[in-house]
């Protein structure tokens, strides 16, 4: 599952792999049917392969799941909630209560806890509901402090820092989004803090400040294998605000270049 930021062409191969060798086996005797199953649906939806067929692979996961073992609904709804985000529905039909949150966590069920959490945050705070997103956010925290789960920390800091940015408290935002940066390394998470940065100097009005860290981004994805669409789309999002603010800028001649760009993203 870490291949996923840090080698995604591996995490290709071995995802699909995996669901090849699951699909061979009694799913009434393999215990890990119903996560295996979802979490494929899941990378279908997240790689930005097919929406359909991660669909697909939850539906067969929904009937797999087992009364008798709440980790498979806990699980279940941890990647239905990625498949469902992804595909642009923002509901919560697969929310998790805190009794199961609990449940899944004792159960060292941590990585779907930090991908769940992380992702309904960010939910909330696209959404303008900045008090839920920080529940969530604190959340994430306790998956370091009381599990030792130290990526967790990377990931609250994450959208700590993308929420800030929501509320147009760009200071704080700043800080948060170098801090981000300054401890994680893989390509990916890096292409997602430097667009973070350039939404904010963005904001702040500073485009040339946004501009070099666009710059950077870019020269990480031109050396990159490949970057899921989720950090690919953060970067163009961030370019895509940069080129209307110049568009907007009543001092300098609107080139057709910006014009050019802006159209194509």
């Amino acid at each position: 599952l870490a291949e996923n930021p840090t080698d995604p062409t591996r995490y290709v191969f071995d995802t699909i792999a995996a669901c090849r060798y699951v699909q061979k086996l009694d799913s009434r005797k393999f215990v890990y049917a119903c996560e295996t199953t979802a979490t494929t649906g899941a990378f279908f939806s997240f790689g930005g392969l097919s929406n359909e067929i991660a669909r697909r692979f939850l539906d067969e996961a929904s009937h797999l799941v087992r009364e008798e073992r709440s980790v498979d609904e806990f699980w279940f709804r941890a990647m239905g909630t990625v498949v469902a985000c992804h595909a642009g529905d923002w509901s919560s039909r697969y929310d998790i209560d805190d009794e199961l949150m609990d449940r899944g966590l004792r159960a060292g069920r941590l990585w779907a806890a930090d991908t769940y959490l992380g992702m309904v945050a960010e939910r909330c705070y696209r959404q303008g509901r900045f008090d839920a997103a920080d529940a969530h956010i604190a959340r994430l925290r306790t998956l370091q402090s009381d599990y030792g789960y130290d990526f967790a920390v990377s990931t609250a800091t994450a959208h700590e820092a993308f929420a800030l940015l929501e509320r147009g408290r760009l200071d704080q935002a700043r800080v948060a989004m170098q801090t981000y940066y300054d401890i994680r390394t893989e390509d990916a998470l890096h292409v997602l803090a430097l667009s973070g940065m350039a939404k904010i100097e963005a904001r702040a009005g500073r485009l040339d400040a946004a501009e070099a860290h666009l710059a950077r981004a870019e020269a990480i994805i031109a050396r990159a294998s490949r970057l899921a669409p989720y950090y690919m789309g953060a970067y163009r999002t961030a370019r895509l605000l940069v080129e209307v603010l110049r568009l907007e800028q009543p001092s300098r001649a609107k080139s057709a270049g910006g014009v050019d760009r802006a159209a194509k993203l």
